[in-house]
């Protein structure tokens, strides 16, 4: 027997890392186990950098909760020295009727954000864009990216730190109600616990009988292109991005280690199985869109990528995130973060550990919760 713990987090990618941290630091005794070594590139908690921007366009509802996250994120870097968090402002735009240019000047009304909106000429005088004459120009200022990898090693310290126990590169077999809690078995043995939370990611398809919808799982593809004008660095200030080009949506982030500007297609995808391990291009589209892209809206830039690698989106059915949980809190989830949860990762491990400790969840994520 490895132990009893009062929670069980199965899965420590971005949620599951938050949450262990979360518990452990409320002082409840917690384990955390994961079938692969975390920070892993198998799911969809990897990349090098991910997006967080606050005129959140999917929902206003979102703007409290990624507030939170980034006191939170600004916490976990001083409580573990490390930079989580890279300030480069965000570029958005789009044509004058698209729902992205819509969904931030509604959040940013709702909430009283702070948006710029350059001009064209401004713009490209500022920075390596070319932006189509007359669409709408909006940029955030306090936006940047977060560090995925070291974000998960850093929660995974103040875990370890408070108490947690790891479980790491061991499958989870089973997990069996017994009395009043759990009995979970792993490749390493068995253990008990009073609560199950479950933040699998692509993997939620295999706990749906405790009350998980499984989600859509979508490959996608991250490109990095080399720099040929120095703009493109963020020591020169240069700027993340996202646009809608009329038929897709892109993002990325300048060069901040040297690996290029990373450039992504945000929807579209392909459906693949949880195990699938394929980081072949399967489609033309799948490099086509960046490539595109890169020669349409941006300057400066390699012809071709320099580097490449996959990602595997959740997908819930509307993109918004499930948050949910069963049997008075004896198993609790997140799932379906739909490729934007990323940024919410401290804020919604935050909600799990409240969750449990208060039996109930806060307002601020109720729109969350209930939604299959």
């Amino acid at each position: 027997m490895i132990g009893s713990f009062e929670v069980v987090v199965v899965g420590l990618g971005a949620i599951g890392s938050q949450t262990l941290a979360a518990l452990a630091s409320r002082g409840i005794s917690a384990i955390g186990i994961d079938r692969y070594a975390p920070p892993h590139d198998r799911g969809s908690s990897h990349g090098r950098s991910r997006l967080i921007r606050f005129a959140y366009f999917e929902h206003p509802d979102y703007v409290p909760l990624v507030r939170r996250a980034m006191q939170l994120w600004s916490e976990l870097e001083r409580a573990t020295g490390r930079s989580l968090f890279v300030r480069t402002g965000l570029l958005q735009s789009g044509p004058p009727d698209s729902p992205l240019i819509a969904g931030i000047e509604a959040s940013a009304a709702m909430h009283g954000l702070e948006i710029e909106r350059p001009d064209r000429r401004e713009t490209e005088g500022r920075f390596p864009v070319v932006i189509p004459e007359g669409w709408p120009i909006l940029f955030e200022q306090d936006a940047g990216y977060l560090l995925p990898e070291l974000a998960i090693e850093a929660a995974l310290s103040v875990a370890r730190i408070h108490g947690a126990t790891l479980l790491t590169d061991c499958p989870v077999r089973q997990a069996v109600r017994r009395g009043g809690g759990w009995r979970v078995t792993t490749d390493r043995g068995e253990l008990q616990a009073e609560r199950l939370v479950l933040t699998v990611g692509p993997w939620t398809g295999a706990w749906h009988a405790l009350g998980p919808s499984p989600p859509t799982i979508l490959r996608k593809h991250l490109f990095w292109y080399g720099c040929r004008d120095d703009r493109w660095l963020v020591r020169s200030a240069a700027p993340s991005f996202l646009f809608d080009t009329g038929s897709a949506y892109l993002y990325g982030m300048p060069n901040g280690d040297g690996s290029g500007v990373k450039i992504a297609r945000h929807d579209g995808g392909v459906e693949v199985a949880p195990d699938d391990d394929d980081r072949r291009i399967g489609r033309d589209d799948e490099q086509r869109d960046a490539d595109e892209f890169a020669r349409r809206f941006l300057t400066g830039l390699s012809p071709a990528p320099i580097a490449h690698e996959i990602c595997r989106y959740s997908m819930s059915p509307d993109g918004d995130f499930r948050l949910g949980d069963r049997d008075d809190g004896r198993v609790v989830w997140v799932s379906g973060l739909s490729g934007h949860g990323f940024k919410f990762a401290t804020a919604l491990g935050e909600q799990v550990a409240m969750r449990i400790e208060t039996g109930a969840w806060h307002p601020s994520v109720r729109f969350l919760t209930a939604r299959d």
